[in-house]
């Protein structure tokens, strides 16, 4: 793919949560695929889907636990998964979650997206009478993880069990990726004819069903709504690739600086291939990571009760004179001064925020 696909930590975190009640060692797994604790500290932070998928494939394989993705979906609920749940737990109908999720999916995975097909009689292959509720995980076959269909899978069976009678169970599922013989006949899959490895997820599901109300939808108001749109898509994922790469190392800074070798391993290539491909779009990896930073400070420091000190710790820097040394470099201001104007003069903060940071060699 032409940019790197990152995920909501919120869709992780239910991997660690269960894990870690097995008594996994998480933290082990996490080290291996270079994946760092403060990555994980906001739910609404983005990571890159690969590390995900090789975390759930080591856990996995030492767990010797096949249906990995199945029991922890079973273990989890859509409401759970930050903004972008309580967004789609609390629409009206399924059809408005169906089409909710369509539309915000990638703001929360920029490596899924999701689609209905309604059967229409002579205009459709399908029985006028049915639908299908799809998902396709982009990218790579090679990267592609049976244990992130299989998690999606029973996150998509729940949504659709809201809209229908109680105990309710697709009659077909379609999984994009190939499930082993334990999984595909395994309890969650009992009397519903399975078809694995047909590059994309579906349930079929009565079309009646999307008219139905949800039941126990979660009830917010307008205003929080919107905040919450505002937050998914204010800090989407990009389809660039250095901007998809700065998303990408942002949950590290607050480890210190993440060095290029780090930023190759979470993007997936070699050192020099990440040069050549941020070379042929005018930057350096230092000035990506500068442009990283300056953008955070900016996003902290319009925040009056977060102290610098604290905004230098955010950004990995051992001393706050250093992160202040750094942003005069950068604004010709000191932290204090750019609060100060950006509190009393929006315009000004409008024109830093939109200004883009050139290298600083």
């Amino acid at each position: 793919m032409k940019y790197i696909p990152l995920v909501r930590v919120n869709n992780f975190l239910p991997f660690i949560t269960f894990l870690d009640r097995m008594g996994s060692p998480t933290e082990r797994w996490l080290e291996a695929v270079k994946l760092s604790s403060f990555a994980l500290e906001d739910p609404e932070s983005l990571i890159p889907r690969h590390l995900v998928f090789e975390f759930a494939q080591k856990a996995a394989r030492a767990e010797g636990l096949e249906n990995l993705g199945l029991l922890i979906g079973g273990d989890c609920s859509i409401a759970n998964l930050g903004n972008f749940g309580q967004l789609i737990c609390g629409s009206l109908t399924l059809y408005d979650a169906l089409m909710t999720l369509q539309k915000i999916a990638p703001a929360n995975n920029s490596g899924e997206r999701y689609w209905l097909e309604v059967g229409n009689g002579s205009k459709s292959p399908l029985p006028a009478d049915q639908a299908w509720f799809c998902m396709q995980h982009l990218g790579d076959a090679n990267v592609l993880s049976r244990y992130g269909t299989q998690f999606a899978l029973t996150l998509m069976v729940e949504l659709l069990s809201l809209a229908g009678e109680k105990g309710w169970r697709p009659s077909e599922i379609y999984t994009q990726t190939r499930q082993p013989k334990t999984v595909s006949e395994s309890k969650f899959f009992a009397g519903i004819k399975v078809q694995t490895g047909v590059g994309y997820t579906a349930i079929a599901f009565p079309r009646s069903f999307l008219s139905a109300p949800l039941r126990l939808p979660i009830a917010a108001g307008n205003r929080q709504n919107q905040l919450m749109w505002e937050s998914l898509h204010t800090s989407a994922p990009s389809e660039d690739f250095p901007q998809s790469l700065q998303r990408a190392i942002v949950p590290l800074l607050r480890g210190g600086y993440p060095g290029i070798h780090l930023a190759a391993d979470i993007s997936g290539m070699s050192v020099r291939t990440l040069q050549r491909r941020l070379e042929a779009e005018g930057m350096t990896y230092s000035s990506l990571v500068k442009k990283a930073r300056f953008n955070q400070a900016i996003r902290w420091l319009q925040n009056p009760s977060v102290q610098l000190v604290d905004v230098a710790a955010e950004l990995g820097y051992s001393a706050p004179s250093h992160f202040s040394r750094a942003f005069k470099g950068w604004t010709s201001l000191s932290p204090t001064e750019f609060r100060r104007l950006t509190t009393e003069n929006q315009t000004f903060l409008n024109a830093v925020s939109d200004q883009s940071l050139e290298p600083l060699e």
